[in-house]
């Protein structure tokens, strides 16, 4: 499209050299424009011929989700039982990923009994969110089992024993709804104010809610209304405590919650947590929420290395006690 001595027309080639035969456009501004328009069609062509092949990748990947088989269910499977006492153990567990040597996780040993809260340590990258995708049923283990009261856990009725298992993962996302959807996880919570108001109060938001416009109802990021809130970081896991406290039975995971909070807000919901009386596995690489676990699994490139209360890791003086001695050391300035 040119714009020469007011007049506007679309132009192709052939009129642009009627244009240079006429000396009504020189061949500098010829050549100048011709330029620009093959520039324009050759990035746009690059672009679109990224964009196509980014678009076939992310179709590999879906073709290859959608391809996984189902878990057959159709044969008579045990029913979970979690009101009664129960016990899941880990009995020497290996992983590795389809096609690779390397072993993800090897020789793992864990044990969770109902009520307790059992914290899993490490650094980043040691397995110990693969040893949630096991439990969940999500991946199976190479080797050892994974058993609930004695039986391995693939006995059991899948939807019904992940109906039991409450995971609030580490990239746990807040949706753009109503704060009180979030905590529901549904769009009509009519019926369920009061006891979300509770659930809100009892995680530590509701200083937070009154001073929002629409309280519970106020939507949350500012994706589809300019004027929702954007929680923090340490809000958005008191929010995803607040949902996962909805349920009563079964077994909590809490899985790197407070990799994005500060340390005031990690105090309070390290509290909250422990005094929350439910079974609950707790992921973290940091070593404040442990101290007063029930029991303290140090999990180091995919392998348990050491097992006890805080007291007992202590004594043992191993990567746990040194671990936290440091720590201690920089937190107080201690020489």
């Amino acid at each position: 499209i040119l714009n020469y001595q007011g007049t506007k027309s679309i132009l192709g080639m052939g009129s642009l050299s009627k244009l240079i035969v006429l000396k009504a456009l020189s061949i500098g501004a010829f050549w100048a424009c011709y330029k620009a328009c093959l520039d324009v069609f050759n990035n746009n062509v690059i672009n679109y011929i990224n964009v196509m092949q980014q678009a076939t990748q992310y179709v590999e990947q879906i073709n290859l989700f959608f391809a996984i088989p189902e878990e057959n269910d159709t044969t008579e499977k045990l029913l979970v039982n979690f009101d009664e006492d129960f016990e899941i153990k880990f009995n020497n567990v290996e992983f590795s990923y389809p096609g690779k040597r390397r072993r993800v996780l090897k020789n793992i040993n864990l044990r969770i009994k109902k009520g307790e809260s059992v914290v899993l340590l490490g650094e980043n990258g040691a397995g110990k969110t693969t040893i949630i995708l096991l439990l969940y049923r999500l991946l199976k283990p190479s080797g050892g089992s994974i058993t609930l009261n004695g039986i391995d856990i693939n006995e059991y009725n899948l939807e019904q024993y992940r109906n039991l298992l409450h995971i609030m993962f580490q990239d746990f996302k807040l949706y753009p709804y109503p704060l009180a959807s979030n905590v529901a996880l549904k769009n009509d919570y009519e019926k369920e104010r009061d006891v979300i108001r509770e659930k809100i109060v009892d995680v530590g938001l509701e200083k937070l809610v009154t001073h929002l416009e629409n309280g519970i109802d106020t939507r949350l990021t500012r994706l589809f209304d300019s004027n929702g809130y954007v929680p923090s970081g340490g809000e958005s896991s008191k929010i995803g405590f607040a949902q996962q406290s909805l349920n009563n039975d079964g077994l909590f995971v809490f899985d790197e919650y407070d990799a994005d909070i500060d340390p005031i807000s990690e105090q309070e919901i390290n509290e909250r947590l422990l005094e929350m009386g439910r079974t609950k596995i707790i992921i973290s690489h940091r070593l404040s929420i442990a101290r007063n676990a029930d029991r303290i699994y140090w999990i180091e490139k995919g392998e348990t290395i050491e097992e006890g209360t805080h007291k007992e890791l202590c004594e043992l003086q191993g990567k746990y006690f040194a671990l936290y001695n440091l720590r201690e050391k920089i937190y107080c300035n201690i020489d």
